[in-house]
């Protein structure tokens, strides 16, 4: 595990990374995120997670055409959107991430085939490659 001070040097060195590398050196720092919490992608969310995932379900209510979040990480938020819409599109700069959140999947055993409504994308938040007026919310978390 790295040192907060090797973590910092990190961040700064994204900082310091010319615009046309910070999407690199971003994908990078995250997918090392991602690594290093393996084991932590192989379980359920915790409560409090789960109790801000209850929150944003009751804001966005049901019955939208499609929903994006952003920085979906594990995609809890995600496959937690099922129901809300017919369409649920978990983005990530991280390749690892989305890797990660399409396995777990298997956490999910309810969802039965309404999984199918959910798709990950290795994607910078700052690049999105979707036409306007495809999303009813985005949410990032």
């Amino acid at each position: 595990m790295k040192s907060s001070t090797q973590q910092q040097n990190r961040y700064d060195a994204l900082v310091r990374a010319p615009a046309s590398a910070r999407n690199q050196v971003a994908e990078e720092l995250y997918n090392d995120h991602y690594g290093q919490r393996l084991q932590k992608a192989r379980q359920f969310p915790a409560k409090r997670r789960i109790k801000r995932i209850a929150l944003f379900r009751a804001i966005i209510g049901r019955g939208h055409g499609a929903i994006l979040e952003l920085g979906c990480g594990f995609g809890d938020l995600t496959y937690a959107l099922v129901d809300c819409a017919e369409r649920i599109v978990g983005t990530d700069i991280s390749s690892k991430a989305v890797e990660l959140a399409v396995k777990r999947k298997e956490l999910w055993p309810p969802l039965d085939e309404r999984v199918a409504k959910v798709e990950f994308k290795p994607m910078s938040a700052l690049r999105l490659e979707f036409s306007d007026s495809v999303f009813d919310w985005a949410v990032s978390t």
